[in-house]
């Protein structure tokens, strides 16, 4: 059983370690984060500031969702979008907005 303190870290924060860094991301209060594979995406059409938008289309639970990335997130620019295909990634929604927190890829 963990104690009342890491039970709160880990309902408010999403843990990324790297080699170099560890970086805890605050989630948005009462976010359940998801798993899921990718199993397509597409390019939308830019947004009028000139970001670029996607859809993805995301298996989880044995339900295909469609989502679509925000208008505007910068995030978007940190994943490679064209080798997100069959990889399991760890999400949240909002109205069908994705935001990915995590890709797992395999390096070889």
């Amino acid at each position: 059983m963990t104690d009342p303190i890491t039970k709160m870290f880990d309902d408010l924060f999403t843990i990324t370690e790297t080699k170099t860094r560890v970086t805890a991301t605050l989630l948005p209060p009462k976010t359940k984060v998801l798993k899921g594979i990718v199993l397509g995406v597409a390019r939308l059409k830019n947004t009028l500031n000139g970001n670029p938008r996607y859809v993805l289309y995301v298996k989880s639970n044995g339900r295909t969702i469609e989502y679509k990335t925000e208008p505007d997130g910068g995030w978007v620019y940190g994943i490679d979008f064209y080798n997100l295909a069959e990889k399991e990634i760890e999400y949240y929604s909002k109205n069908k907005i994705i935001t990915i927190l995590g890709v797992e890829f395999d390096y070889e």
